[in-house]
């Protein structure tokens, strides 16, 4: 009985487990959004890492670059957070997406921060998120509150307002003399020529009663 050589068959099913891990790996990756964001010193933001298979993943990194790490998710479900960003950094939701937010922001903080999670399908392969790209940029604006100019009484303002009062009190009482005056003269002459008229007709009447 003639058998089958053994090493192409193991060659073949080397060249289809590679190639199902490949396949596997394409189709594996790490979705992070925002891709980019810049936000204020001081603020906070949010982060989210989403595998793209259902499965849980063996074990979860979030990290900046040059593998400087901030947190790691466990499998048992489980979190370390860096002594550093301890109090700076919440991490919600499922292993296979979550949601880190960082708060109190400073400016060192600008930086590209990854995703970097391991899953065993059949081997245990190694994927990196998408990246987020984090840019701090200047604290809020102080909001200046411009008081109003608190209004000082001047004694020398009040003195100028009493002798604006009597200036124009005198020249009320001047005004009103002189047309006082000018009325009154108006009124004797048409009294002197009332009396004069009066006077010249009683004289004509006298004449012609005379005749």
């Amino acid at each position: 009985m003639k058998r089958c050589p053994v090493y192409p068959v193991l060659s073949l099913l080397a060249v289809l487990l590679h190639t199902y891990n490949c396949e596997t790996q394409e189709k594996v990756f790490i979705q992070q959004l925002p891709h980019t964001v810049s936000v204020r010193e001081g603020s906070s933001l949010n982060i989210t890492c989403s595998f793209s298979t259902g499965e849980s993943p063996l074990g979860v990194f979030f990290k900046r670059r040059f593998n400087k790490n901030i947190a790691y998710l466990s499998k048992e479900g489980r979190v370390s957070i860096e002594r550093d960003y301890v109090e700076r950094t919440k991490i919600s939701g499922a292993m296979n997406n979550f949601m880190v937010t960082l708060r109190h922001l400073r400016g060192n903080d600008t930086d590209l921060y990854l995703c970097e999670g391991s899953m065993q399908s059949p081997s245990t392969l190694l994927l990196i998120g998408t990246g987020t790209l984090v840019i701090v940029t200047g604290k809020y604006p102080v909001q200046n509150t411009v008081l109003s100019p608190v209004t000082v009484w001047d004694p020398t303002l009040f003195d100028t307002v009493i002798a604006l009062s009597v200036l124009l009190l005198i020249l009320t009482l001047c005004i009103a003399t002189y047309l006082f005056g000018k009325l009154k003269k108006s009124w004797v002459s048409h009294q002197q020529t009332q009396c004069l008229q009066n006077t010249v007709y009683e004289g004509v009447r006298m004449f012609q009663n005379y005749r």
